[in-house]
């Protein structure tokens, strides 16, 4: 009776656990076929999966900015430092300085270099820098962004580690000043030496001026608005302030500023001057203030001032020797402008050096350091974790390991009862009984 119980017993067990294991087969079946529709491309990864697949890849990127040449960093550094303060450059340097005498240019332009280069240049520089590295771990962390494989569940637990990350990272405070000390340093350096030097100059300041230029050519148009044929043909109008624009620029051109000829006038106007063209267009029934004329004024002569240092630096011809380098015009102060943009150029390269090697010395392996305390105060914050992998394909992964997992736990106690028999379940084997 007992033998007849057992096998009663353990047959409904199998059958149950047969049962049980096609009920999951089933299940997991469904969601696999849900998961190659809608996440085809991507791994069964949980949410712990994937945060330490997550953390592993921004480690990585944090040490392959290691790998980034240092010529990488010092063109674009150099490139980014130039574009941040070519405004400065124009505003506060150059044209203030050229606008005057040649002995103006010189004096003028060297005392503005040297409180440039012992301001506001280091603090820019660092700015830049702490930006550029900022940039390329943010590139690398989302590398593959462009890609159609690319798995984007990623994308906002890496640009937070990245932006927290940087929250932390502050430059090394010693740097502005070392940086300091080597650009005054430079400042009293010799003026243009070599050929190259001056053939570097020339199309450094040849291309800054023109795209400074077409820059400026370009507000000067939004000030005036459409032109005549833009209105007939483009169906654009001119606003009163277009009107009143044109009408300051007309003035400033028939009184102050010929349109022909060398440009005399400097970079302001007087307060008489701006009377003038005040009470001539109140006359023709144009009413504007004292400030929209010097406005209209600045970018007026900005034009016109670039216009011709364009025009005069298409005039210097590469060097290929000393002797052709002694008989340009430079030397006989024609030229101070080549000389002021070479000593301008030379500090934005010594800048973008001396920030690479302290780039590579130090900051890249504090930025490391700062990464893995970030992820580690994550990883004490498991709610974080979930508000970074909050995706419905999660939820799926984690019932399809589930579902795995208790499908071959029921497989393995399937195969167990199999293997050792059912007797051996209600103590005794067939044979013992029979015996």
């Amino acid at each position: 009776m007992s033998r007849g119980l057992a096998e009663t017993f353990w047959h409904f067990v199998r059958n149950s656990l047969r049962y049980q294991i096609d009920s999951l087969k089933a299940r997991k079946a469904a969601l696999e076929k849900n998961w190659k529709s809608n996440f085809n491309k991507a791994r069964v990864l949980d949410r712990d999966e994937l945060y330490e697949t997550g953390r592993m890849q921004l480690l990585d990127d944090a040490v392959r900015l290691t790998s980034v040449p240092q010529s990488v960093w010092e063109n674009e550094i150099e490139d980014r430092l130039w574009t941040a303060m070519a405004d400065y450059v124009f505003d506060n340097i150059y044209v203030p300085a050229a606008a005057g005498s040649k002995d103006d240019l010189k004096v003028v332009g060297n005392i503005r270099l040297k409180d440039w280069a012992g301001t506001l240049l280091p603090i820019k520089g660092v700015e830049v820098a702490n930006q550029t590295l900022y940039d390329r771990f943010k590139t690398l962390a989302s590398r593959n962004s462009s890609a159609k494989d690319k798995d984007s569940i990623y994308d906002n637990f890496k640009q937070t580690v990245v932006d927290e990350a940087f929250k932390l990272h502050q430059w090394d405070a010693r740097a502005k000043e070392s940086l300091r000390v080597m650009l005054l340093s430079s400042a009293e350096a010799p003026y243009i030496i070599t050929p190259d030097d001056w053939n570097g100059a020339v199309r450094f300041m040849e291309q800054a001026c023109a795209e400074r230029l077409a820059a400026v050519q370009k507000i000067i148009g939004d000030m005036l608005g459409p032109s005549s044929w833009e209105k007939w043909m483009l169906f654009r109008r001119q606003t009163l302030e277009h009107r009143n624009r044109r009408a300051v620029v007309d003035k400033l051109e028939k009184l102050i500023m010929p349109t022909e000829g060398e440009l005399t006038h400097g970079t302001d106007l007087s307060k008489d001057e701006i009377n003038v063209v005040q009470k001539t267009l109140e006359s023709q029934g144009v009413k504007v203030d004292p400030a929209f004329i010097r406005d209209t004024w600045r970018y007026l002569f900005l034009s016109r001032f670039l216009e011709q240092a364009v025009s005069r630096i298409g005039m210097c011809g590469e060097v290929s020797d000393s002797e052709d380098l002694n008989a340009q015009p430079s030397f006989k102060n024609d030229y101070s402008d080549v000389d002021l943009f070479y000593r301008i150029k030379r500090m934005i390269r010594i800048s973008s050096v001396a920030l690479r090697q302290q780039l590579t010395a130090a900051e890249l392996g504090r930025l490391e350091g700062e990464v893995k305390q970030i992820l580690d105060g994550l990883e004490r914050n498991p709610a974080r974790i979930k508000e970074y992998f909050n995706h419905p394909r999660i939820g799926l992964a984690e019932e399809l390991k589930k579902i795995t997992n208790v499908q071959e736990k029921l497989e393995d106690l399937a195969k167990l009862i199999e293997d050792e028999g059912t007797g051996s379940f209600y103590g005794g084997s067939r044979n013992d009984d029979s015996s």
